[in-house]
């Protein structure tokens, strides 16, 4: 088991930490700048795992399957829901695909270290400088690490949920997805808020490596309240005889 701290000597050697220090106030190329201490990370809910998607309320079920995910994971192979900060469901459904919180990954693979802030720099922005210094801070790494193992090719796809319950909160996500040598992995992000959550900022980090001869089909369903804020990083390697699509809804 590779221990947090382990972890975060490796991500200090890699200088992730000090890169995401300097860049704590370094503006995005692009969209309005937002001034992040207008959300706070001090009163996050926590919020208890759940059994089943059945045990959420009537009407956190019917928005999330606004955003194509079903909670009856019927036709699905597996599926991850966060609300808030809080890693609240996990199923696997197939077994050619695995499907986990970030940070569970990384006890479990060692090898995961070496995908974190790979494919996106802590020190892009302001934001990806902010999801990477409270990992730091708060020792725990947000979202979901999907990967299909091997030669497996899933027909149904994963779905993995990032919602808000909370206003005038920050979300941050780490997301890590892996589509292993000649793979085929189809992937359904669902993101919403709650019916009273008025303002929130989410910051979603997604590293998305496909392997040679790997297809991953990436769909995107978004839902978020007006005055949501969303700034989403994402960064993708490919290696040769790669297809990747990406839709967004």
């Amino acid at each position: 088991m590779l221990e947090k701290m382990d972890l975060q000597d490796v991500l200090i050697v890699r200088n992730v930490y000090e890169d995401a220090e300097k860049a704590k106030n370094k503006k995005a190329p692009l969209g309005t700048d937002i001034t992040i201490e207008n959300y706070t990370n001090d009163n996050i809910s926590a919020f208890d795992v759940i059994d089943d998607l059945d045990d959420l309320a009537k009407k956190d079920q019917d928005t999330l399957l606004s955003v194509g995910v079903d909670t009856s994971q019927e036709d699905r192979a597996g599926s991850f829901v966060q609300m808030d900060q809080s890693n609240i469901f996990t199923a696997q459904l197939s077994s050619d695909v695995e499907v986990m919180n970030t940070g569970v990954a990384l006890d479990k693979y060692p090898w995961v270290k070496d995908y974190l802030w790979n494919a996106v720099k802590s020190d892009q922005d302001k934001y990806t400088a902010e999801a990477a210094l409270r990992e730091k801070e708060e020792g725990e790494y947000n979202g979901y690490f999907v990967r299909s193992l091997p030669g497996t090719k899933e027909f149904f796809p994963v779905q993995a949920c990032m919602f808000i319950a909370d206003k005038d909160i920050m979300q941050t996500a780490h997301n890590v997805i892996i589509a292993e040598e000649n793979s085929e992995l189809h992937l359904i992000t669902g993101c919403a808020t709650g019916d009273d959550v008025s303002s929130a900022l989410h910051v979603g980090v997604s590293e998305i490596y496909l392997k040679p001869g790997a297809k991953l089909t990436f769909t995107m369903v978004h839902n978020w309240a007006e005055q949501v804020e969303v700034r989403p990083r994402t960064g993708i390697k490919q290696a040769d005889n790669t297809t990747f699509i990406n839709n967004y809804i």
